[in-house]
């Protein structure tokens, strides 16, 4: 019995790490390279770094590299949570498991096999796999306690009781039932949190989720996506909206920042054409100044900024667009002013844009009796204003970086156990601080390696999954330490006080196997013949509407 279940924990724990490395792709076996002009196939385990592998539509990019000949759309989401194919072309970096919708890639290997991003994400599964969970050690823990009660019983069966008794005893599965079926319950746990597009990195955090009774989420980047929403337009000149929106989507037309991406986005969706503008000169910090011909020869010069901008460059602001601004700040909104010729024109209003799926994940965690608190570097009225807006708990302002992880560390010396959700470079300590850390596929690359969990579909959708799951978990692992200890503790005084023999003995022993089994396995079947199983949760969008 024991060598079968040895066996079995083999045989589904290879399955379950095939199932979850497939979350990131599975790599071809052969591949093309290009070689002396020509391509030819190879294995992939011959491919080099400074080979070159040419990849067709339809086929999985086999190595991370960086594309010298071709252009393609590449679906990248499973490795960095984007939703929308990424269109590629030479310069570009690609990654090993990225599938290429169109077009055609000649890439060059800067990393391949165990180098790659998804091997090495597969070795972190390797290694969460191999995790035994603190609650099933404290199972196994009891079962050796009643295992030296069962050797001493042992001992003085056969002069008290007979050899009869002696061989009852000896064949009573005490622990070893539950040494085996609860790596199999974590496997399972681990399968159903990779269908659900959930990678958790550190299985310990599995057994720490049923205690976790707050939620620290990271503002900016978590709660609220980098790029804001244009909300309104406000005029105080000769323009009307669209071609005020028009001018500020063309002043930012090469510019790369959230405001500017925001403004070209809404322009873009409104279907509006953008006028030609030339020299382009950069106030560092304030905003940008263009010239815009006016079709007769002359040009007229239009500053995009702020109101310091505004104000340096001696353009007045309207009262009442200034109350306005002080007002809207106190909402966490922003203005941004457009001049023509040194006067105003008008203001462009933007806020953040919560993630569609907050409300939703904030609701649903406070009817499962969770506090919920934000922490963000903001000015206090505007987080304040959003964490109303969502129905947060508590809220920490003006917070530096560094002071993160310590605000975390007082809620767990006031004996919360605390789960910190974020994604920037400055939420690491914060994340290693908290008992449970989560970031979003697509953050910073340090949030997604320090965080224990990763939500693989860049979305906060997930994470009520994830709190489901662990719930479900904690409580099949307890119906497995009641089964795999006491069930056969009762066994063992059955025999002492009813004289159960050897068959009844060995067949109960079969029978509480097969049912530890099954407990452990349940959850995978219930995927399985589920009518609403759990699918990937698209990345939804705000849409962007002005007023």
């Amino acid at each position: 019995a024991s060598l079968f279940l040895e066996k079995l924990i083999a045989t589904v724990q290879g399955q379950s790490h095939s199932r979850l490395a497939n979350v990131f792709g599975e790599l071809p076996k052969r591949v093309w390279l290009l070689r002396d002009g020509s391509v030819v196939e190879c294995a992939l385990t011959e491919i080099a770094a400074g080979d070159v592998v040419v990849v067709h539509a339809g086929e999985v990019i086999p190595v991370d590299g960086e594309i010298i000949a071709g252009y393609a759309s590449v679906d990248q989401h499973a490795l960095t949570g984007e939703a929308q194919p990424a269109e590629m072309e030479m310069g570009d970096s690609v990654l090993a498991s990225t599938l290429v919708l169109m077009g055609e890639l000649q890439v060059r290997a800067n990393k391949t096999n165990t180098d790659t991003l998804a091997a090495q994400i597969t070795g972190i599964l390797d290694n969460t796999l191999n995790y035994r969970t603190k609650t099933g050690l404290q199972g196994i823990e009891i079962a050796d306690k009643i295992v030296n009660l069962t050797t001493v019983l042992w001992l003085l069966a056969l002069p008290l009781w007979g050899l009869e008794v002696m061989l009852s005893i000896w064949v009573v599965p005490v622990g070893a039932i539950l040494m085996a079926t609860t790596p199999l319950n974590l496997i399972a746990y681990l399968d159903l949190s990779a269908r659900s597009n959930i990678l958790v990195k550190d299985g310990s955090s599995l057994d720490l989720l049923s205690n976790i009774n707050t939620v620290v989420f990271d503002k900016t980047g978590t709660l609220t996506l980098e790029e804001p929403t244009v909300c309104a337009v406000h005029l105080c000149g000769e323009m009307d909206q669209a071609s005020l929106l028009a001018l500020a989507a063309a002043v930012e037309q090469y510019q790369s920042h959230p405001i500017a991406t925001a403004i070209r986005t809404t322009a873009k969706d409104l279907a509006l054409a953008l006028p030609t503008v030339d020299s382009t000169q950069v106030e560092i910090g304030y905003g940008l100044a263009v010239n815009v011909p006016d079709g007769q020869g002359q040009s007229r010069r239009v500053q995009f900024g702020s109101l310091r901008y505004m104000t340096l460059s001696d353009i007045s602001i309207p009262a009442d667009l200034a109350g306005l601004a002080d007002e809207r700040q106190s909402h966490g909104h922003s203005l941004v002013y457009l001049a023509m010729k040194g006067v105003l024109q008008g203001a462009i209003e933007l806020k953040p844009t919560v993630r569609p799926e907050a409300q939703t994940v904030v609701d649903t965690l406070h009817h499962h009796g969770i506090e919920i608190a934000m922490i963000t570097g903001d000015q206090a009225a505007p987080a304040h204003a959003l964490a109303a807006s969502l129905g947060i708990d508590r809220v920490f302002a003006n917070v530096l970086p560094e002071e993160k992880a310590r605000l975390v560390q007082e809620l767990q010396e006031q004996g919360r156990h605390v789960l910190f959700v974020g994604d920037g470079i400055n939420d690491s300590i914060a994340l290693k601080q908290a008992d449970i850390s989560v970031s979003i596929s697509g953050a910073t690359t340090v949030a997604t390696d320090t965080a224990q969990i990763v939500l693989m579909d860049g979305t906060l959708a997930q994470l009520n999954t994830l709190f489901e799951l662990g719930k479900q978990y904690e409580i099949d692992l307890k119906k497995l330490i009641f089964m795999g200890v006491h069930v056969p503790a009762v066994h063992l005084a059955a025999i002492l006080l009813f004289g159960w023999g050897l068959a009844s003995t060995y067949t109960i022993g079969i029978l509480v196997t097969l049912a530890n089994i099954g407990v452990a396995f349940l959850p995978i079947w219930q995927q399985e013949h589920s009518p609403t199983r759990i699918r990937h949760t698209p990345d939804l969008k705000e849409p962007k509407i002005l007023p």
